[in-house]
């Protein structure tokens, strides 16, 4: 081989100091240009030999063309795996609960955002994440944070949800309450922002954030078991007040009762309303019988019998075991009026003159 005569050389740049890749550079120029011209790497410059001096500079265009184009490509592929680090990163966050996306009804939008974005900023503020992203357009939030504890705290205080709630027909009216009343105060206690009345569906449809939504759903939960629960305890006094009103049937305290002197029970309206003989002595007093306190006034009765038969009686009346041993005096009626005859019309009998044998 004779020495070529013409030579020349190419400063290989920095961004290109991987030999491999040198390498592969000078190969493929070398068979673009062909075998008239010697391309070689000696330090850190590529030189061109050949006996043509324009197939020497033809080689060095080349050359640089080359590593021009390998640095493009080595700065695309810079760009490519800090794109590939940062999408990871992106998706490493979003499987740890650092990153969170959820939709979000149009029609709330601006209830989320508060006014000139109040609510975002307070939220964000907070509960410390790093920002709160609001999408319009596809009606989505985001939110990004340095711990999953404050990811979950925001979107908790941002997310809007609409619940229902079925509530019994006959219970309605007590969960609304008069003029709303109830509904405003629920509201007013867990700031949800509204509650519907769907008198269709029986159902109380509630909307704001989650928070309050969930804090409304418990009081109205809470408020129907309470109902339920008065509703039992109305069933049991109801069949405790039957199971009583039998036993008094089968123990005569109904019969008894019936038959005592009309003033005496009439006073509040017959046997249910029956008082004390105290009460009832105390009466006749204040009504003007002889020998009782406060006597000397026009009353209702007009003797003690009359008023109170079980404090101031002959001997035996009203007594059921003196009327069945027949040690009963046989006294005369003792009435409170002429005849006997009360203002309330009842009469008090010596037991030998009840009818039928029955006691007084």
């Amino acid at each position: 081989k004779h020495a070529l005569a013409f030579e020349d050389w190419l400063t290989v740049p920095p961004d290109l100091s991987d030999p491999s890749m040198l390498r592969e550079i000078i190969r493929s120029s070398q068979e673009m240009i062909g075998d008239k011209v010697s391309i070689g790497l000696e330090g850190t410059s590529c030189v061109v030999r050949s006996d043509s001096e324009d197939l020497v500079a033809r080689a060095l265009l080349l050359l640089d063309n080359n590593i021009q184009q390998q640095l493009v490509y080595l700065r695309r592929l810079g760009v490519k795996e800090r794109l590939q680090e940062e999408r990871n990163r992106v998706e490493n966050e979003i499987q740890s609960g650092l990153r969170v996306e959820f939709p979000v009804d149009p029609e709330v939008l601006g209830m989320l955002i508060g006014t000139q974005g109040a609510n975002v900023r307070k939220v964000t503020n907070e509960c410390g994440v790093d920002r709160v992203v609001v999408d319009r357009d596809r009606a989505v939030v985001r939110i990004v944070g340095k711990t999953k504890e404050d990811v979950a705290r925001a979107r908790r205080a941002l997310e809007v949800c609409s619940v229902e709630v079925a509530v019994p027909e006959n219970q309605m009216g007590h969960i609304v309450g008069r003029s709303r009343q109830n509904i405003q105060e629920m509201k007013d206690r867990t700031g949800v922002q509204s509650i519907q009345v769907e008198d269709k569906r029986s159902c109380l449809r509630l909307l704001g954030t989650r928070p309050a939504v969930e804090s409304a759903e418990l009081l109205i939960r809470s408020k129907l078991e309470h109902l339920a629960k008065m509703d039992r305890e109305a069933l049991e006094l109801d069949q405790l007040r039957k199971e009583l009103q039998v036993l008094n049937a089968s123990w005569g305290e109904d019969a008894y009762q019936a038959r005592m002197p009309a003033s005496s029970h009439q006073a509040k309206g017959g046997p249910q309303g029956a008082t004390s003989s105290t009460k009832l002595t105390q009466q006749a007093g204040n009504d003007g019988v002889p020998g009782v306190r406060g006597g000397g006034g026009k009353g209702r009765n007009s003797a003690l019998g009359d008023a109170n038969p079980a404090v101031n009686k002959p001997p035996g009346v009203n007594d059921p075991g003196t009327a069945a041993s027949g040690a009963m005096p046989e006294a005369a009626s003792v009435s409170s009026a002429p005849n006997g005859q009360g203002k309330g019309g009842g009469r008090i009998q010596a037991a030998g003159a009840a009818d039928d044998g029955e006691v007084i």
